[in-house]
């Protein structure tokens, strides 16, 4: 009798160790114990925010204040790092390149330090034009002129792998430019072609011309003569086989128009065709695989993939003054620079503003900065940084 009793006691600990070692897989796996009232559903954890200090695109910008700064995507982190100067990066993000008047400075975010690369007075060139761009983290492509002859932009590469001994290669010459002083020439991003707006003599025709830079020929990829056009701005896709450009049409009120040549096919398109457009400011950009351009149009957004398509719906923009679009890196984002009408400023005051882009959708994102006159020239890290 007593033998049976241990034998069932053994039995009832045995039992007992088992039903809690169930309910403690059950309490860990967070599942609904018995059905007592809960889901069929294993209970998802939060998921953790990213740290504040997860990389972000920066943009430097100046003002009409004259101090440049840069900010994070999310209008966080505003800091001033120089008084004035129109910004342009670094491949890497590690540095900006300045043009401040008639010099050129590099502006170093490792060492904080801001370094004078070309001057009238110390080197004997000035800096006219606003092609001043990085075709490596090493080396810069700009346009620089001696006087007397200020209207033909000799084209240098800018060698920064010393900054203590600048190296000045002369990379060819842009003759008779319509308007040295602005945004006229464009070079590819391997450095290889210019693209530039020519003008002859008192001619008001201009038309567009590539340049190899290795062995100097041109190429006229449009020609205006006689027939009172301007064609102006160019701007290279990133593989360097299509190029974007503004004509305007002297004979009928300036009508703008934008065109897209494609250097392999020599084809020529016409993504303005159909709409309606009188004085406005160009504004496009190609996406950074090179296969879409977002432009800018009568206050309207477009994109472009082989057909034209207005998204001004989808990203909520519509009537919106938005214009200079910029496509982030990775293609995640378009920031545009508009109006603080936007948001019940003054007509005078400027924003930052961005678009996200999600699949094919593009879904508008709110407001990086606002600012009292924000200079044309901003530029968006060409990668996210710390």
């Amino acid at each position: 009798m007593i033998k049976k009793n241990k034998t069932q006691s053994k039995l009832l600990s045995l039992i007992i160790a088992l039903f809690i070692v169930v309910a403690m897989v059950v309490v860990s796996c967070q599942l609904p114990f018995f059905g007592g009232g809960g889901s069929d559903t294993p209970i998802i954890p939060p998921i953790t925010p990213p740290p504040n200090n997860t990389p972000k695109y920066k943009i430097a910008y100046s003002n009409i204040n004259t101090d440049l700064f840069i900010i994070n995507e999310d209008g966080t982190n505003k800091q001033v790092i120089s008084n004035d100067g129109y910004p342009t990066w670094s491949p890497d993000g590690t540095k900006l390149l300045l043009r401040k008047a008639a010099a050129l400075y590099i502006y170093d975010f490792q060492t904080n330090q801001q370094i004078e690369i070309a001057r009238y007075n110390g080197r004997g060139f000035r800096v006219f034009s606003d092609l001043n761009q990085f075709v490596s983290n090493t080396k810069i492509f700009s346009v620089l002129t001696s006087p007397p002859n200020d209207t033909d932009g000799i084209i240098y590469e800018v060698d920064i792998t010393n900054i203590n001994n600048v190296v000045l290669t002369n990379k060819g010459q842009a003759q008779n430019t319509t308007d040295i002083l602005g945004p006229q020439l464009a070079v590819s991003r391997d450095g290889t072609k210019l693209a530039y707006s020519y003008t002859q003599g008192n001619n008001p025709d201009s038309y567009i011309i590539i340049q190899d830079l290795t062995t100097n020929q041109q190429t006229i990829i449009t020609q205006t003569q006689g027939n009172q056009r301007s064609e102006e701005l160019p701007k290279w896709s990133p593989d360097g086989t299509k190029i974007i450009f503004t004509s305007y049409d002297y004979n009928n009120n300036y009508k703008t128009e934008f065109l897209l040549y494609n250097l392999n096919t020599n084809q020529l398109i016409n993504l303005t065709n159909g709409l309606t457009l009188v004085n406005w400011y160009p504004s496009y950009d190609f996406s950074p695989d090179g296969t879409k351009i977002i432009f800018e149009y009568d206050i309207a957004r477009y994109i472009y993939d082989n057909q034209r398509t207005n998204i001004d719906g989808e990203a909520g923009t519509t009537g919106k003054i938005l214009f200079e679009p910029k496509w982030s890196n990775d293609g995640s984002i378009i920031f545009f620079s508009g109006s603080g009408s936007n948001f019940g400023g003054s007509p005078n005051d400027c924003t930052i503003e961005k678009i996200k882009v999600v699949g094919g959708n593009y879904i508008y994102d709110g407001l990086v900065v606002l600012e009292s006159d924000i200079q044309e020239e901003w530029e968006v890290s060409p990668v996210r940084l710390p």
